[in-house]
């Protein structure tokens, strides 16, 4: 259960970083476009301190009962922190390890009880008090990298931009080489790059933003999606800046590598959305404890699934969203068009279940508009799930009623077995309307948009409100005009 505990941690936190992108980068067309600044210092900031154990993290999470579940103790459970420990042990060994293979001076190399203590320090939220302790100690950790990447970040806390690029040059003065790939060095190079927008000339911006954008691709892994983005959105800003064709070239080729990435987890995610819920199994020799923490999940499971809409994988959402941007922007021929089209659709399936996004993705998507096939009976509303998402916004006007009913909530949704996804129906129901005195011959305007927040997906209905005629009573009915 720790793993699986811990892949659903790690898919919130990364749905909520993709929407602080997102935030930060709300329309990469305009930013292509040179009509919109892009906040790289929000950017840089959600990379670098956006703690994957925060609660704080996971504030947008799209399925209340999951974060309730793992809010259950956000501590780690004692089996992963003993996992973590481990691995922190390991990495440490493996440092004084190195030291003494290449001999290095004592002058060079710290006590454990050292490395606990600057440990303390990092963690410490009083920005203040840890820059005191930083600046007090800098001889005793002067060799340690470590200690210069928390200076580096502590300074950019503080706003002492300059500072913080000196911090970041003396960590590269010490030549690391124990790992191939840098990944707590890339993860302060964004913040290295705001720095050097706010302090040098535009010139020497342009040169070293250039070098750090490559440093972050050079130290960083294929699920470092972030701050490859960071690396992408910095080209851009530089291409912006110097007309340099070469400088969106490796924003398109990095995004196209995100994409290339991303679209396994997003085809996974499609097939465990249309599937049974698929429960943990109890192991045999499980303890009592673990037992009920199983029992929970697959409740958790259960229960979720009863509103579940179709899942939307964030990270390759806003990479879409600049993927496209780009092909557009650069009028890239059909070749590779065909390209995108094959890594995202190269199994035949579609890559988003939700229709709308899924046009949205398309070089050749038909513009022709869609008359959504709903259900309305006054206070309730049956919509076709594949035109949903947790941002839906419905509106409802009553004509000659100045009022405006968009306080819909999901009910449920209605997944029919042995049917595809377009047979999915979603039930929504308004409170400000439970009561509404309907009179024949009303006139209903609702309006329904896929994503308010991305702004795609606009479909409209009309109904009429008629008398209808039950056993010996006339009621209210209504019927659709358009």
């Amino acid at each position: 259960m720790v793993n699986v505990k811990r892949d659903r941690i790690q898919y919130l936190y990364e749905q909520s970083m993709a929407q602080l992108l997102k935030e930060a980068v709300p329309d990469p067309t305009g930013l292509l476009a040179g009509v919109l600044s892009v906040n790289m210092t929000k950017m840089a900031s959600s990379i670098a301190y956006m703690a994957l154990n925060s609660a704080g993290s996971y504030k947008s999470a799209e399925a209340q009962v999951e974060l309730d579940y793992l809010q259950d103790g956000w501590n780690l459970d004692d089996e992963e922190a003993e996992m973590l420990h481990n691995s922190r042990k390991q990495l440490f060994n493996y440092m004084i390890d190195m030291a003494h293979q290449y001999e290095l001076p004592d002058d060079l190399t710290i006590s454990e009880a050292a490395v606990a203590e600057l440990v303390k320090w990092q963690n410490n939220p009083n920005k203040t008090q840890r820059l005191q302790f930083l600046e007090t100690n800098q001889k005793t950790y002067a060799a340690f990298s470590g200690y210069w990447l928390t200076l580096a970040k502590t300074y950019y806390e503080q706003n002492r931009f300059g500072k913080c690029l000196d911090a970041v040059h003396k960590y590269e003065g010490l030549k690391v080489n124990i790992f191939r790939k840098d990944h707590e060095y890339a993860k302060v190079l964004p913040l290295a790059i705001c720095c050097a927008q706010k302090t040098e000339t535009e010139k020497k911006y342009v040169e070293d933003a250039a070098i750090y954008a490559k440093k972050i691709c050079d130290n960083t892994d294929n699920d470092d999606w972030a701050l490859k983005y960071y690396a992408a959105v910095t080209y851009i800003d530089l291409y912006n800046r110097t007309g340099d064709e070469q400088y969106r070239k490796k924003a398109y080729d990095i995004t196209l590598n995100n994409v290339n990435h991303l679209v396994n987890e997003q085809k996974r995610q499609n097939n465990v959305y249309l599937a049974e819920v698929s429960e943990q199994s109890i192991p045999k020799d499980a303890d009592k404890q673990q037992k009920k923490d199983i029992k929970q999940y697959n409740r958790m499971l259960k229960e979720e699934r009863k509103k579940e809409l179709a899942p939307i994988y964030g990270p390759l959402q806003v990479n879409c969203d600049l993927l496209f941007a780009l092909a557009e922007d650069m009028e890239i021929n059909t070749a590779e068009k065909n390209k995108i089209e094959g890594i995202i659709r190269g199994d035949g399936k579609p890559l988003f279940l939700v229709q709308p996004l899924e046009d949205k993705y398309k070089f050749d998507a038909a513009t022709q508009e869609t008359k959504l096939d709903i259900s309305f009976d006054g206070n309730e509303l049956l919509l076709p799930l594949e035109y949903l998402t947790a941002n839906t916004s419905i509106s409802v006007r009553v004509l000659g009623d100045t009022g405006e009913h968009n306080d819909w909530n999901l009910n449920k949704v209605d997944r029919k077995k042995n049917e595809g996804i377009s047979q999915y129906r979603a039930e929504f129901k308004c409170d400000s309307l439970k009561k509404f005195k309907y009179a024949p011959g009303d006139i209903i305007n609702i309006s329904i948009k896929t994503s308010a927040a991305d702004n795609y997906g606009d479909y409209y209905a009309q109904y009429k409100a008629i008398t209808k005629r039950v056993l010996v009573k006339d009621t209210i009915d209504f019927v659709r005009t358009e």
